[in-house]
């Protein structure tokens, strides 16, 4: 259903979601371009589906990660065909290679944090991130691994300064895990978030996806937001009763 649905976007006007071919430059919304899609995979721990599209032009693959918002909803609607799609071989087959990046990503921050260089950082500032209102958020799978192994290195640190960073297209998003002595709970998942394009434009849309990237659904109702005092950004606080966080 998911296939059919997603590879009748040329008969569109727009695709479900928006996809520039990195290699040639095809754009998914075109009407003389076509693009194949494979079965989509679910993200453990996170309201996104993951779905590998390929560009015919060029036979260029691209895993991307769709933002879903609201998962059991989402499955529930799309019905039993998109289930049974996600348990095939290739949609395991990306799942496989979504948890090799994780675990990459966790890898370069755990070395960066080993050498004590210099701050914490994995950049994807070349990333194009447009979230409408109408149709799927879809990045990289790469940005979503990025946040996830990004968040397992800080876990590993409670307490530990500097903070790590994720670039993400015009977004900074400052991660850390924190001890939290002047609040009712022990440690708190702090993840800030800026626009270094543009200060203090920071759209709720944005924010609500940037949040799902770190942050596993059953944790959401849990997560407090405050303003920025200083510069202009929204800090996320995840309360931790123990130094340890949910597996994500």
């Amino acid at each position: 259903m998911a296939d059919e649905a997603m590879n009748e976007a040329a008969d569109d006007a727009r695709a479900p979601f928006a996809l520039i071919c990195t290699e040639w430059g095809a754009d998914i919304d075109a009407p003389d371009q076509e693009f194949l899609l494979g079965s989509p995979a679910f993200v453990p721990h996170a309201n996104h589906l993951l779905v590998s599209v390929r560009c015919l032009t060029c036979e260029t693959d691209h895993d991307v990660a769709l933002w879903t918002v609201d998962q059991p909803r989402f499955v529930s609607e799309a019905g039993s065909g998109m289930v049974e799609a996600a348990a095939d071989a290739d949609a395991l087959a990306l799942v496989e290679r979504y948890h090799a990046l994780v675990a990459a990503c966790r890898r370069e921050a755990d070395a960066q944090y080993e050498s004590a260089e210099g701050p914490v950082e994995l950049d994807l500032s070349t990333v194009d991130v447009a979230i409408e209102p109408d149709r799927f958020a879809a990045l990289p799978m790469a940005a979503l691994a990025a946040a996830r192994g990004l968040r397992l290195a800080v876990a590993a640190r409670p307490g530990v300064q500097p903070p790590a960073a994720l670039l993400l297209g015009p977004y900074r998003c400052i991660v850390s895990f924190d001890r939290t002595p002047e609040r009712p709970y022990p440690y708190a998942l702090h993840v800030s978030v800026g626009n270094d394009a543009l200060p203090g434009t920071l759209p709720k849309l944005e924010l609500h996806w940037l949040l799902s990237l770190f942050v596993i659904p059953g944790e959401m109702p849990f997560v407090e937001a405050e303003p920025g005092q200083t510069v202009p950004v929204i800090h996320y606080y995840l309360p931790a009763y123990s130094a340890e966080l949910n597996p994500c």
